[in-house]
């Protein structure tokens, strides 16, 4: 998995994500990692501020084929303690049990995990899990972890290879607008505006304007009134 996500690139598919990021910190002192959408090895999002010597050491290991963190984010059903994870043999293996054995070597002795179905597109699992080196989460963080995910997803934006620009020309076109008047509300000339659109296109992969606006209405980049 690909946890080099910048935090710029991710407060631009959340909002409000300084006080979401700030809220998640104070539950994970050692750090956190969000997935949005997994599509097995990668994900539609994935960020991390774990230690980065350890998302190296953990990469380079190819320990998310043996994560149990990984594991329950697929497979499991809301929030547990990392210690409480039960996946039957998978995880009581010793080839399972060495990626905690090397997070704690790290800091990270303690965490939890919470995990649920995302609300757009093809809603694959999403999961949040964060460290502690002090101490196991509480009953009460457990539920704001799950809290806090729900809010991840729920304003989670697919904005991949969508500038500010071509995202208000496409709600432009979707509010019913002509090019000309797009052309006219924004103050660009009408090959500005079709650069724009074209650039949404291909971004969105769409075959015409009319798919283009269902993709960034699925992806919650535009909202469609009425």
């Amino acid at each position: 998995m690909n946890f080099t996500m910048t935090e710029r690139a991710v407060e631009k598919r959340f909002p409000n994500f300084d006080l979401w990021d700030r809220r998640v910190r104070k539950l994970g002192s050692h750090g956190y990692t969000i997935t949005i959408n997994i599509q097995v090895p990668d994900a539609d999002l994935i960020y991390s501020t774990y230690n980065s010597t350890w998302l190296e050491y953990y990469k380079s290991n190819v320990f998310v084929l043996r994560d149990p963190v990984f594991h329950w984010g697929l497979l499991g059903e809301g929030a547990t303690r990392w210690s409480q994870i039960k996946l039957g043999e998978l995880v009581n293996s010793p080839y399972t049990n060495r990626v905690f054995e090397m997070a704690r070597e790290f800091g990270m002795n303690y965490g939890g995990v919470a995990t649920a179905r995302s609300t757009y597109g093809y809603k694959g699992r999403c999961y949040l899990s964060v460290a502690r080196n002090d101490r196991e989460l509480t009953d009460v963080e457990l539920q704001e972890l799950s809290d806090l995910l729900a809010e991840a997803i729920a304003g989670y934006r697919d904005t991949r290879g969508m500038g500010s620009g071509e995202i208000e020309v496409v709600q432009l076109l979707a509010d019913g607008h002509t090019q000309e008047e797009i052309a006219q509300i924004l103050g660009l000339s009408r090959a500005g505006v079709r650069k724009r659109i074209e650039r949404a296109r291909i971004a969105m992969n769409a075959t015409n304007s009319l798919h283009m606006i269902a993709i960034a209405v699925e992806r919650r980049l535009v909202r469609v009134s009425g």
